[in-house]
């Protein structure tokens, strides 16, 4: 949005425009209960609780309350990632992913408590570029919901939702994926 210059084309994968979901953490409550989870990942103690018995709190985020992992999980991969050490920047592998969630401006309100709508400049958000917003309908944490209104902050806009998609969906649905992302850089129609 700041710097349209820099690109062409826009490819989003199952992620908010920043403006509609801040109003949806302030008045969508399906959104703000799926959007809880950010607050447990900013807990100080998070990197213990979700490195604790071989991750198995982090895992559970994976299956989705299911008895099985999905096939595409590959444990000994996940694992060996969220254990590296990097001598560069101490601490533990899981805070710098954690720490995206602890600076976001954007959370759901706590229980109880109120969240006021943005009062940000719309403008300074609309996106003047081509963007294809390719949708997970079956995403448990971003609701459809995010998906009302973008054509006010998208001019030139198509949305590809897939019914069958989770909030994994590169992972489920991996070579459609990769044929949506190819078709808007070719300028192809989807087919």
């Amino acid at each position: 949005a700041y710097h349209p210059e820099s690109i062409e084309r826009l490819v989003v994968i199952n992620s908010p425009h920043p403006y509609l979901f801040a109003g949806a953490l302030a008045t969508d409550a399906p959104q703000q209960a799926a959007s809880q989870y950010m607050h447990y990942l900013c807990a100080p103690q998070a990197e213990g609780l979700l490195s604790a018995n071989q991750f198995s709190k982090l895992e559970s985020f994976f299956a989705h309350g299911a008895a099985l992992l999905p096939a595409w999980f590959e444990r000994d991969f996940y694992h060996a990632a969220w254990s590296r050490e990097d001598p560069q920047f101490p601490g533990h592998a899981l805070t710098g992913g954690l720490n995206y969630y602890r600076v976001s401006p954007l959370k759901p309100p706590k229980t109880g408590d109120v969240r006021p709508l943005p009062t940000w400049d719309k403008a300074r958000f609309k996106v003047k570029v081509p963007t294809r917003v390719i949708w997970g309908m079956a995403d448990i944490a971003l609701q459809p919901v995010l998906l009302q209104g973008l054509e006010e902050f998208v001019p030139d806009l198509h949305i590809q939702p897939i019914a069958t998609a989770g909030h994994w969906l590169i992972h489920e649905h991996g070579e459609e994926i990769a044929r949506l992302i190819q078709s808007a850089q070719s300028h192809s129609p989807i087919k």
